[in-house]
């Protein structure tokens, strides 16, 4: 009997499970066999059997080996590529871990919950349960599982292409897994993750260092998985050693991460073709076979590896600059845009949606009723605002992770937002509309989560291309507001794509003029340039405040609204007047957002972590 049958057979007399005696007994087993499946397509038919069998049971812990199964049963389906449908044993494992009371198994499940959030492009909700999953670890001093977490939580980072946070938390990895003698793959998984995020952050010097200590330490690597390693760490390091121009060693690591992935067949096999492509790029004699290398990656991941797409196209798009053909790598960049703006969209409302599931759940049959309404596309049909709230947390969380890129504490939105509500007020608005300004203006600039990294962290001027496909972010940010179903927040569309058009009808996207720009997008346009030139980019430092309302009142009538302009320039310094921090009192709403407590709460942890003497305890 082949071991595939012989499963089959266990797990049939296994389940079903509910009504049972000896249910304790069958989870045990259940967790031995579902820990052994492959985890490829034969397994298929055991974890949709498993799951099935573990769905019909009561929310209450059986044992220990009942929330295993659920994590393996997640695990399984991360690994099949169906990270959605992995977030629903995720949870469940986590709702049971927290019943049965056990640290070690909570920290697991977090960390299998948070792993799914990443790949579903929730970057919000996998700071957060990470960030808990961290402390679990800690309490219960699960070493090996604090460092996994941690490298999940860089890579949460990385995706969001957040990398300076990125490098915090693998820096910590580190540092962790030299000081506790960790076993050597766990110690060079960390290091390979640091040198990529330093090659985006091209701090180039230290992404060698890392890249080399990884490849030193899996100098003999003795299983697929460390070969797995061996192969990206090699692959960082070529691609760090091009950009310091040194071309023949990178055609020695490139030819190293080949051989390595030689026997890993799937992701491994496509960087390292990526890698070769890259090289033979950088080098005239064989341009065209790098270019033909790289299209035919491209190609074999648009038909099987969407999770490497986004690195195929970025390196092609590389590839295309170097080689000097700008009309080919605009090609691919508008490709890569549209791939990544698509996939963080798709995980935003898949989310979104989710939230508005729960609340329909939970909410009385009037706020049911209202919420069913809305998605039926009743313009004006009215939630209360706490309600209106709880289903925007999703968009506003992914916005606040879209702007982190100008804004490092994540306040921006709720700045705007505060400040375009005074305005409002001052002018004669209803308190009802005052407010939804205040929250739909939160959402000025949600479209950025469909602009390329590459773009948004772009420190000097953009090209002519960059800036239209930058552009396009008041449209993106339409269309995802109108596709996350709550009619109320027509303001908020209309606040979207009419934040950057102007007074005198030079703005974009469409080049409304005067009263044609709604009025809610011509109080936020105010509010949102003024909170640009009073904090630092990373293309310009601060201004004062007294600066930008030079500027603004310099722009009166041109730019902006005369009339709301008159009113911002005498609203300004009597807020100054009246709170000694105009920032502090602008930014109360965004103290109180947990994406935004816990994200600064790690770093502040991390870095004093990392300020430790080696070797030292806490």
């Amino acid at each position: 009997m082949s071991d595939f049958a012989e499963s089959i057979t266990n797990l049939s007399s296994l389940i079903p499970l509910s009504g049972t005696e000896d249910l304790s007994e069958r989870m045990t087993r259940l967790a031995s066999l579902l820990r052994k499946a492959p985890m490829n397509s034969e397994g298929k038919p055991l974890f949709d059997a498993a799951f099935k069998a573990l769905s019909a049971l009561p929310d209450v812990p059986v044992n220990a080996d009942h929330v295993m199964c659920l994590i393996f049963i997640s695990r399984f389906l991360y690994c099949a590529g169906d990270a959605y449908a992995g977030l629903e044993p995720a949870s469940q494992a986590v709702s049971l871990a927290d019943q049965f009371g056990n640290q070690s198994l909570r920290a697991k499940a977090l960390k299998m919950l948070g792993g799914l959030y990443v790949e579903t492009g929730s970057y919000p909700d996998s700071v957060t349960t990470l960030a808990l999953a961290l402390e679990v670890a800690r309490s219960a001093a699960e070493r090996t599982q604090e460092v996994d977490i941690l490298n999940n939580l860089g890579l949460a980072h990385q995706y969001a292409g957040h990398y300076s946070a990125a490098i915090l938390c693998y820096d910590t990895a580190v540092n962790l897994a030299e000081t506790a003698g960790f076993t050597p793959v766990v110690h060079a998984t960390a290091l390979a993750n640091l040198s990529l995020a330093n090659l985006h952050l091209r701090d180039f010097a230290a992404g060698i260092r890392a890249a080399e200590r990884a490849i030193e330490i899996l100098k003999e690597p003795a299983d697929s998985y460390e070969r797995t390693v061996r192969t990206l760490a090699e692959s960082y390091y070529a691609r760090l050693l091009l950009e310091v121009r040194s071309l023949p060693l990178a055609r020695e690591r490139a030819a190293c991460a080949r051989h390595f992935s030689s026997t890993c067949p799937g992701l491994p096999q496509l960087f390292a073709d990526m890698t070769q492509g890259l090289v033979d790029v950088y080098d005239p004699v064989t341009r065209d076979i790098g270019l033909s290398r790289l299209q035919r990656v491209v190609d074999e991941c648009r038909k099987g590896a969407p999770s490497a797409l986004r690195d195929a196209l970025a390196m092609i798009v590389r590839g295309y600059e170097i080689a000097g053909q700008p009309n080919a790598a605009l090609v691919y960049l508008h490709e890569w845009s549209q791939f990544a703006g698509n996939s963080r969209v798709r995980g935003v409302l898949y989310h979104h949606h989710l939230q508005l599931k729960k609340i329909s759940q939970h909410h009385d049959h009037q706020a049911q009723a209202a919420i069913e309404e809305q998605r039926q596309g009743l313009r004006f049909q009215r939630l209360s605002m706490d309600v209106l709230r709880e289903c925007m947390q999703v968009l506003e969380r992914n916005t606040v992770a879209a702007e982190l890129h100008d804004d490092e504490t994540g306040e921006h939105c709720y700045r705007v937002g505060a400040l375009a509500k005074e305005l409002a007020l001052r002018h004669g608005m209803d308190d009802e509309m005052c407010t939804l300004i205040d929250l739909s203006a939160r959402l000025h600039d949600i479209g950025k989560l469909r602009v390329p990294d590459s773009i948004l962290l772009k420190p000097g001027r953009f090209t002519a291309e960059e800036r239209a496909i930058m552009a396009k972010h008041c449209e993106h940010g339409v269309e995802l507001i109108a596709e996350g179903g709550l009619a109320q927040l027509f303001v908020a569309q209309e606040i979207a794509l009419n934040h950057h058009e102007r007074w005198d009808g030079n703005g974009y996207p469409n080049r409304r003029k005067g009263n044609m720009i709604p009025l809610a997008a011509r109080v936020a346009a105010l509010a949102d340039v003024f909170d640009a030139l009073t904090h630092k980019r990373c293309y310009k430092p601060a201004w004062s405040v007294e600066e930008a309302l030079r500027e603004i009142a310099r722009l009166r009538g041109t730019h902006f609204d005369p009339e709301l302009t008159d009113i911002f320039l005498q609203m300004v310094p009597q807020l100054q007047a009246q709170h000694s921090d105009l920032d502090a009192y602008l930014g109360v709403e965004a103290r109180k957002n947990e994406f935004i407590i816990d994200r600064q709460r790690i770093a502040r942890e991390l870095k004093g972590k990392l300020a430790l003497p080696a070797g030292s305890r806490r």
